[in-house]
Formats: structure tokens, C-alpha cells, sequence
């Protein structure tokens, strides 16, 4: 069962990072001049002295010289982190969160002891993942299936001797300026991807800094992004066969990197955090018609507004958190079984850049001021409303989830969360409801979350003592009617226009009168339609007569 109240060790966990970002990261962020410097350097002194109490390695398990963090605990980390400096915590959480995966699972024994203990021991080491990123070109088609393996740029040869020679590029890679190992994925001579641990003094690797073509490793600039991000490129590179992640943990290694979105997103919410706290303690300072601005009713409504915000997303964000540690626990969802990673992903990120507005609006005109705060925290959220996913694809993704449509492309990771989610879903006279919680059946990759249902119907595992229920019984026998009236229906004629086609449009020159003119040529010169086809404009009322 999910719980909003911290445990005392998360409790620890907050206080120190909180009293480290008070005392030690915003004096440094927050001073004047670096804030009127849109490209200012990484703070990376700060960095490395966070990584000297444990906030590079906190999410690696204790076995491995980590502390262990789940995901709830790391996102309380990365909000207080975010409330000092994004691009202080994104270097951090990149890291942390990252490291968790191949050392403490996608990495063989003889990895692990070569490359763990100069992890541990370099407060500077830290991680970056290049995967192999979907075409950006191919975009995001809602309901529909993508091809997703198109875009990988490294290639890798295999030697003779089992050791990968890598030819390519990698475009944007978050912590490439800063990664002493780099995990990167590329495509082989038979077309299947590949996992290797890149080391960055690898010969023929060259990292270029996306924000300063000519800044050196150790100072490397931030600018429409959070953190540090480069591209790399790939000439003749070798790595040693025993570089290699054996594919099955690489596919898990990628899943749950991509998994760990709302710990991110909790970043957001930390910036969305100061800048309430800024807007309070000046609405607090401030005094207009012998009051403090506080008092009046207009800031005060604005500021309240934000808070709820800030709360809500905060609720949202640590319950996404925590479902990634309970996958299978998630008992006390609704009759939609929603993405809650897309819902925190939505909410989070439109809520915090409305709660910095609104907490803007308190300075008025010192709130524009570059040597103030707030710019910088307006910049910040901005960054995450598209950062990753954009809000638009989060929403497909939940909108995907209300229509019981599952990728057959999504892997088998996205399965086992399917299969997780679906797992605490009965059906009730063909409605879905929560169930209690048990061991989850299996089925195929990419069957829809609809079939899957079906299917447990048949096996008798969805009902009261393991009976399908009457109306998934009645919908069967429904359907067997439709298949078996299904020839008759295909023996018959097929339908054609007798009298010319009209399509109606209520603008013309505009986008749906070009659509219609376009069908309209294409019927002809393709001969799709024996009838005439016109395209009739019947403008005014707003449409409302064409729709008629």
C-alpha cells in the first residue's frame, strides 16, 4: 500500500541534501553574476563535493558501496538537489541513477571488479548512456505501430579476435562532457544492437560539447539544456570483446534507465519549489499601502495557487516513484490503468512552469531582472516542458492507455510493466475494475491490453473462483455470431456511388478545402471512384452550414 509520509531514513536523506544545497550550492548558483550569464560553466567544484557525501552514488546498492535508494528516496534526493541547481543535480542523478544499472545488474562479475572500484574511489567518474534512439523523423504516431530500431548511427564490427571495432556517431548524450565510461549501444554487421562499456580514453572517441565547440572536458557550459551534453564520434574506436553486455540485461539496463523518468521530473518540482519560496519570503519582505504584499489579497490568492501546485505534483511525482518500486502492488488505481510515469510527466511539468510564472508575478518588474532568481528559474522549467518526451507524447501514451492499445514494438520490458499493470485489473460484467493481488498470467509481446484481458477470460483467471464472468461470457458468444456471419457478409456485392460525390467543406482556400480539392484529384486521376467528385464550399456560421 502506498504511503505519503517519509520514513525516518528518507527523512535523514532530505535534511542532508537540503542543509548541503543551503549552505553549498545556491551561494555559488545564486550569485549575481553567474545569474546574468545565460551560459554560465558548471559549477563543477560544487559537484564533486556533492559526490564526496555520497550524491553521485546514492542510488547504488549498498553490496556495491552505494547507499541503496529506491526510487521514492532518490526523488525526495533529486527535488532538494533541483531546488539548489538543476545543473548541479542533473550531472548527480545522471549518474546515480544510471550507475544502479549496470553495476548492480547488467555487468558480468569480471566487469564489475574492473570498472566499479575506480568509480567508487574518483569523485570526478561519472556515467553516460548513448542508446539507440528512434528516428526522430519517423515522429510519434498515436494508435499506430512505429518502426523504432532505425536510427542507430554506431556501427560495430567484430574482429577476429572477438574484440569491436566502432565506427559513427551519437547525437545529443546527456553527461558526455563529464563521463569517464560511457554505456553505448550500436548496430552490428547482422543488423541486431550491440552494448559496450566505452571508456573515455578510448583511442578514436572524441566527445564534442554541444554548448562550446572549443570548451575543454573540465569546464564544460550549459545552455538549452539541463546538466552537460555533447555528441560523440566514433573513428576506428576498439573495445575489448569483454566489454560487451550480454544482450538480455542491455534490454533491461535501456527499460529502466527510460523507467526513471519521475525521479528526473522530481528535479522539476524542486525547481518549481524555490521559486515559491522566493515569491514567499519577498511577499513577506515587501510593503505596499502600508502592509506587507502578502496581506493583500491579490498576492496572496497567487501564491496560494502555486502551493497547490507544488503539492499536487509533489503527491502525483512520489506515486509514479513509488509504483516503479512496487510494480506489482499498484492495487489502488481506478477503473483506467493510466501511464503514471506520462501522467506525473504532464501535470509536473506544465504545473511547475505555471507555479514559477505565478510566483514571478509577485517581483513584478524585479522579476525580469537578470540578477535575480527568478529568470533563471523560469528558464529551468521551461527546459523540462520539453526535455525527454514532450507533453504532447506523454498525453498520446495516456490517452493509448484509456484505449487498451499496446505497441507490438514496445519490448519486453514495457511488457512486464504491461503485464504488472494489467495483473491488478478484473473484469466485472465486461468493465474493468481493480483485483486483489496475485501472480500475473503471460501472454505474447504486444498484445493489446483488450486481447490480454480476453485472454485471461479464457483461462478462467479473471472471474469470482476462477469463472469467466457472465457478460465476458456474452461478449464471446457475441463475437462468434459476428465470425460466423462474417462470409455471408464478405460474399456480398461491393458498394459503389451511382451519383457524383459531394465533399462539403465550410472554408475555401483553406486547409480542409486543399485536403478536399487533393481527395478530389486523386479520385480522378487514380480512378478510385466511378462517380464524379466535387468539393462543394458552403462558408458561414461557422461551419455550421456545411456541417448541416
Amino acid at each position: 500500500m502506498y504511503d505519503h509520509e517519509l520514513t525516518p531514513e528518507q527523512v535523514e536523506f532530505r535534511d542532508t541534501v537540503r542543509d548541503f544545497v543551503t549552505h553549498e550550492v545556491k551561494p555559488v548558483v545564486l550569485h549575481p553574476e553567474r545569474l546574468q550569464d545565460f551560459s554560465a560553466r558548471l559549477p563543477l567544484p560544487v559537484i564533486e563535493q556533492a559526490s564526496r557525501i555520497g550524491l553521485r552514488t546514492f542510488s547504488l546498492s549498498e553490496e556495491s558501496g552505494g547507499a541503496g535508494a529506491d526510487n521514492v528516496t532518490a526523488s525526495v534526493v533529486m527535488e532538494e538537489l533541483g531546488a539548489g541547481d538543476v545543473d548541479v543535480a542533473m550531472p548527480l542523478g545522471q549518474t546515480s541513477l544510471l550507475a544502479r544499472f549496470p553495476f548492480d545488474g547488467a555487468m558480468t562479475g569480471e566487469q564489475r571488479r574492473r570498472f566499479l572500484p575506480q568509480f567508487l574511489e574518483d569523485d570526478a567518474c561519472h556515467l553516460a548512456l548513448a542508446p539507440a534512439a528512434p528516428d526522430a523523423a519517423l515522429a510519434w504516431k498515436y494508435h499506430r505501430e512505429v518502426e523504432r530500431s532505425a536510427a542507430c548511427r554506431v556501427k560495430a564490427v567484430q574482429q577476429g579476435n572477438g574484440d569491436w571495432t566502432l565506427n559513427g556517431e551519437a547525437g545529443f548524450v546527456a553527461n558526455a562532457p563529464l563521463a569517464s565510461l560511457i554505456v553505448l549501444q550500436a548496430k552490428n554487421t547482422a543488423g541486431a544492437l550491440v552494448t559496450l562499456l566505452v571508456p573515455r580514453d578510448t583511442p578514436g572517441l572524441s566527445v564534442r560539447d554541444l554548448a562550446a565547440d572549443a570548451t575543454p572536458r573540465d569546464q564544460p557550459t550549459v545552455k538549452w539544456y539541463h546538466g552537460a551534453g555533447g555528441e560523440l564520434t566514433l573513428r576506428d574506436c576498439p573495445v575489448p570483446g569483454n566489454n560487451v553486455i550480454l544482450a538480455d540485461r542491455a534490454n533491461a539496463l535501456t527499460a529502466a534507465a527510460a523507467a526513471s523518468h519521475p525521479v528526473f521530473l522530481a528535479m522539476n518540482l524542486g525547481v518549481g519549489r524555490a521559486a515559491l519560496q522566493a515569491g514567499v519570503e519577498y511577499a513577506r519582505l515587501r510593503v505596499q499601502g502600508a502592509r506587507r504584499i502578502i496581506e493583500h489579497q491579490a498576492i496572496a490568492t497567487i501564491l496560494a495557487d502555486a502551493a497547490v501546485r507544488i503539492e499536487v505534483a509533489r503527491a502525483i511525482l512520489r506515486h509514479a516513484a513509488w509504483a516503479l518500486d512496487h510494480p506489482g502492488e499498484c492495487t489502488d488505481r481506478g477503473v483506467f490503468d493510466l501511464p503514471l510515469d506520462a501522467v506525473a510527466r504532464v501535470y509536473t511539468s506544465e504545473a511547475v512552469y505555471r507555479a514559477t510564472e505565478e510566483a514571478a508575478e509577485c517581483f513584478g518588474d524585479s522579476g525580469v531582472m537578470l540578477d535575480m532568481p527568478l529568470p533563471k528559474y523560469l528558464r529551468d522549467a521551461r527546459i523540462f516542458l520539453h526535455s525527454r518526451d514532450s507533453n504532447t507524447v506523454a498525453r498520446f501514451r495516456i490517452a493509448e492507455s484509456l484505449a487498451g492499445f499496446v505497441p507490438s514494438s514496445v519490448g519486453a520490458a514495457a511488457w512486464e510493466r504491461e503485464e504488472h499493470s494489467m495483473s491488478n485489473l478484473r473484469l466485472k460484467d465486461g468493465i474493468p475494475t481493480p483485483r486483489s493481488r496475485g501472480t500475473p498470467g503471460r501472454g505474447p509481446p504486444g498484445m493489446s491490453g483488450e486481447n490480454l484481458r480476453e485472454l485471461r477470460i479464457l483461462r478462467g483467471t479473471n472471474g469470482p473462483d476462477g469463472a469467466a464472468p457472465a457478460g465476458a461470457l456474452r461478449r464471446w458468444i457475441a463475437l462468434a455470431g459476428l465470425l460466423m456471419l462474417a462470409p455471408a457478409a464478405l460474399a456480398q456485392p461491393a458498394w459503389k456511388p451511382e451519383r457524383p460525390v459531394e465533399i462539403v467543406t465550410g472554408t475555401t482556400g483553406g486547409g480542409a478545402d486543399r485536403m478536399a480539392r487533393l481527395i478530389q484529384l486523386l479520385s480522378r486521376e487514380k480512378k478510385l471512384v466511378p462517380a464524379p467528385v466535387q468539393v462543394v464550399a458552403k462558408v458561414g456560421a461557422g461551419n455550421s452550414i456545411a456541417y448541416l
